[in-house]
């Protein structure tokens, strides 16, 4: 069956030969021609179709190439749209064309084109970029900016010209022994920046999920470094602003955030805590925190009293200052009876917070006075003063039942260091004296410890002499009275004789 194809068979011979096959019937060359015709038409209406789609009037090879790569045909190289194609027709033939290429001598290529200079050899030279965070002024720097004309500087450099022989600018003064170092640009990313935003919408907003994801995730990333000036100055601007707009629930999502940075393993929030504490004792001993004093602001108070107590503990060793100074706050507040009550309750449940002996040499010694001082408000006929001084008196209740409980835990852990040494006196008293220098001369610190455990008298480790409790228990009784038994549960045969002593 004869086919018939708008391509020429002697075309597809010649393609043949150039690919290698000389002699190519006739037969199959007209079916060859076939073929390569439907797959033109096929590739141009798959073009077409490209056109139309990019609201075109004109083909173009982009169209050609899409067409070609919607079916898995490998793409046209070396021409695009803006390449002007001029084609060159093949003598003897009829319907042939080739690209004309012009050619191109080497000498023709050096003297028109302006090739590159050809490069150095690799080379390291090392130099300063800042010394004790001073940019040296040499020329691998970058140049220091110009001062505009007009500043501090050129007043001062006006002055060194008309001063005379004698004198000195001001300048020249103060730049003799000042060090001066380049400000730091802190630049975030835009993921960073988009985290920040999305971290501080979510804190502040009504969603509950997107707030304990965002906790979450402050507790548990790891990328947070650069963040936290941030989320430090964001803390820090929102309680300042809440402290006069009196929102309980901002507070409360500040010191979430807070507490979440501090169990934040992976950042040093140790370098920001001068941003964090002031806002916690904001919260703290703050003298109003929310417009409705029926709102329970006493959770608030709670809560960044255990905070205060968590930095403390952490950081308090290696910053020895931190906690000196946080109680000197918190007893200027208990301590001043011209402060509300709500400030003397944050006081006393940081202090209380701070440890046992924090109790023992602050609320114990004055928890008397206090108490005298306290109990008429409990009797106001104002209902909110009269609420207040009712909370005030049961932290500090808590703070004294929390005080004799520990003490006797210590005398529960001293009466046991008591046995333990006696046992060991009594063990050391039963040695032969052969046996004795035996152990002193079997390490260097046997002789100590036989000594040690010989003097280990009821006198020198007695449970009285290390948590005087006969001393404290009679006085918070006649204070507080039968309202310590509830805390005296640990151990009740010991501390009621010392109340009978």
């Amino acid at each position: 069956m004869a086919t018939s194809s708008l391509l020429p068979k002697e075309t597809i011979k010649i393609f043949a030969q150039a690919v290698g096959v000389d002699e190519l019937a006739d037969d199959v060359a007209q079916q060859l021609a076939a073929d390569v015709e439907y797959r033109l038409r096929e590739i141009t209406q798959e073009a077409i179709k490209f056109m139309r789609h990019s609201k075109r009037e004109k083909l173009t090879t982009d169209d050609i190439n899409s067409a070609l790569r919607l079916r898995n045909i490998e793409l046209l190289y070396g021409y695009n749209s803006r390449d002007p194609l001029r084609f060159a027709k093949v003598q003897a033939t009829r319907d042939l064309f080739y690209v004309e290429d012009r050619e191109l001598e080497i000498e023709t290529i050096i003297n028109e084109c302006r090739l590159p200079s050809a490069p150095r050899q690799v080379t390291f030279k090392c130099h300063w970029l800042a010394i004790e965070g001073v940019q040296p002024d040499i020329p691998q720097n970058p140049p220091k900016p110009a001062n505009k004309p007009g500043t501090q500087d050129d007043a001062d450099a006006a002055a060194g010209d008309n001063a005379g022989p004698g004198t000195q600018s001001s300048l020249t003064r103060m730049t003799d022994d000042a060090e001066v170092k380049p400000a730091v640009r802190h630049v975030l990313t835009k993921e960073q920046q988009v985290f920040f935003e999305k971290i501080c919408l979510a804190v502040l907003g009504a969603d509950v999920n997107a707030f304990h994801a965002a906790i979450n995730s402050l507790r548990t990333d790891k990328g947070l470094h650069q963040l936290m000036p941030y989320f430090c100055k964001f803390i820090t601007e929102k309680v300042s602003d809440c402290t006069q707009k009196f929102s309980l629930k901002v507070l409360i999502a500040m010191m979430k955030m807070v507490e979440a940075l501090l169990m934040n393993s992976e950042v040093h929030v140790d370098h920001y805590l001068h941003q964090l504490i002031p806002a916690i004792l904001t919260c703290l001993v703050g003298k109003r925190l929310c417009e409705n004093p029926a709102e329970n602001h006493w959770e608030l108070r709670d809560f960044a009293a255990g905070l205060i107590s968590h930095i403390c503990f952490k950081y308090g060793r290696i910053y020895a200052t931190i906690q000196p100074r946080i109680i000197k706050t918190l007893v200027h507040a208990f301590l001043d009876f011209k402060k509300p009550l709500t400030t003397h309750y944050g006081a006393i449940v940081g202090l209380t917070r701070l440890g046992q002996y924090t109790r023992q040499l602050v609320l114990i010694p004055n928890m008397e006075y206090y108490c005298n001082l306290l109990l008429p408000a409990t009797t106001s006929p104002n209902p909110v003063k009269r609420s207040e001084a009712l909370m005030v008196y049961s932290s500090v209740l808590l703070a004294a039942g929390q005080f004799l409980f520990d003490s006797s835990r210590m005398y529960d852990q001293a009466e046991r260091l008591f046995q333990q040494s006696r046992q060991i006196a009594e063990a050391a008293s039963m040695v032969p004296t052969a046996k004795k220098r035996a152990v002193d001369a079997s390490g260097p610190n046997g002789a100590e410890v036989i000594a040690a455990a010989a003097d280990s008298t009821p006198r020198s480790l007695s449970p009285e002499e290390l948590v005087p409790l006969g001393t404290n228990y009679p006085q918070l009784f006649g204070i507080f009275g039968e309202a310590l038994f509830p805390f005296l549960t640990h151990r009740k045969d010991d501390l009621a004789s010392a109340l009978f002593v």
